[in-house]
């Protein structure tokens, strides 16, 4: 049960993002106009992360988390 819930974080974590960053949860916008955002970053303790890639990073870790895959099976 908390393997699942580490999936629920990152899902909520990555759509969270999405919203701050394109203020619109809506695919059919966001895919259009996401190269704008390429060169985006979070800032996060005391480094600077690629937007893009963190919010990829974070659905990535929700689907491992959500189907329990390698890693985070018990």
């Amino acid at each position: 049960m908390i393997m699942n819930r580490i999936g629920d974080i990152g899902i909520a974590l990555g759509v969270s993002l999405i919203f701050f960053e394109f203020k619109t949860l809506d695919f059919n916008v966001i895919f259009p106009i996401a190269h704008f955002f390429s060169e985006d970053y979070f800032y996060f303790f005391n480094s600077y992360i690629h937007l893009i890639t963190l919010i990829s990073f974070l659905f990535l870790l929700g689907a491992i988390g959500k189907s329990a895959q390698f890693g985070l099976h018990t």
